[in-house]
């Protein structure tokens, strides 16, 4: 896996990453399995969300004359209970795949959750991820609140991967 071809490479455009690193990041954090391959987060995460914001083209091949005889990274995500702010809900998938992706392109590690909430029906739920504590999760919504970035939000303890708790 690369950032680029022979093309030169930003080094920045990540908000403190470069746009690659960025996307590897914000694809780690976003897998909703537990166990999966370098291939499959290349793939289905980082190639699209890379090369749409710069303007290089990641790259994921087997090296040349290296020897390769077969396999692949294996990624096993870590049940490390943490926190979340639902910051958004939409009733269709795509508007919340639009929004979710306004907050990833800031930075932020923006994921979506499907919800039947009893009498309203299925709904997709908006989350910025991965904040330590309750407390942080808490002073980070309040900011995006009061600078009119969200009208609300709530903080969830995730207690496994791509499942909120309260």
């Amino acid at each position: 896996m690369a950032s680029g071809g022979n093309e030169p490479v930003s080094d920045i455009g990540g908000k403190g990453n470069s746009v690659f690193a960025n996307a590897f990041i914000v694809s780690l954090r976003g897998m909703e399995r537990k166990t999966f391959t370098a291939e499959q987060l290349f793939y289905e995460h980082i190639k699209e969300r890379a090369a749409g914001n710069a303007d290089q083209t990641p790259e994921y091949n087997v090296i040349r004359n290296s020897g390769h005889d077969g396999g692949d990274f294996v990624f096993k995500l870590t049940e490390q209970p943490y926190y979340s702010l639902h910051i958004a809900s939409s009733k269709t998938l795509h508007e919340a795949k639009r929004k979710a992706e306004q907050f990833n392109n800031k930075g932020h590690r923006a994921s979506i959750r499907k919800s039947n909430i009893p009498g309203k029906g299925e709904w997709y739920r908006i989350y910025l991820e991965n904040y330590r504590n309750k407390d942080e999760a808490s002073e980070f919504g309040k900011r995006l609140k009061n600078n009119r970035v969200i009208d609300y939000f709530s903080v969830h303890q995730i207690k496994d991967a791509g499942e909120a708790g309260n």
